[in-house]
């Protein structure tokens, strides 16, 4: 896994994002920092998933994730989206934001798109 900290990626202001339909505020946006060819890239995750190890030798749950590359052209986005090695840099980093939501205390389980109520497992 690579060093990930919190100076390689920031959040993206919805406002900065241009409304795009109903979706466009739903999800928070990521901007890549760094001193690779992946600087300046924008994506945003989808469906998040955490599956329990499978058996007794297993020490680690699977991390499973959908994103969506935003601010590229669609054949530039497709082609990036499907690199191994980005597809596990932007797992590094949501891993990362998970881990640094747990130590400050500030995260959400659950959510019902119906009446928009929450249950946080922080409380």
């Amino acid at each position: 896994m690579n060093d990930i900290t919190s100076e390689n990626y920031s959040f993206v202001d919805s406002q900065q994002i241009e409304q795009q339909g109903d979706d466009a505020e739903e999800f928070t946006e990521i901007r890549i920092h760094g001193d690779h060819g992946w600087n300046g890239v924008q994506f945003k995750f989808g469906k998040v998933g955490v599956s329990e190890p499978i058996n007794d030798t297993d020490e680690h749950a699977k991390l499973s994730f959908d994103f969506h590359v935003t601010n590229l052209e669609t054949y530039n986005a497709y082609n990036l989206e499907r690199d191994p090695g980005f597809q596990q840099y932007v797992g590094d980093i949501l891993v990362h934001i998970i881990e640094s939501a747990f130590a400050e205390g500030e995260y959400r389980i659950g959510s019902n798109r119906d009446d928009n109520s929450e249950e946080s497992a922080s409380q």
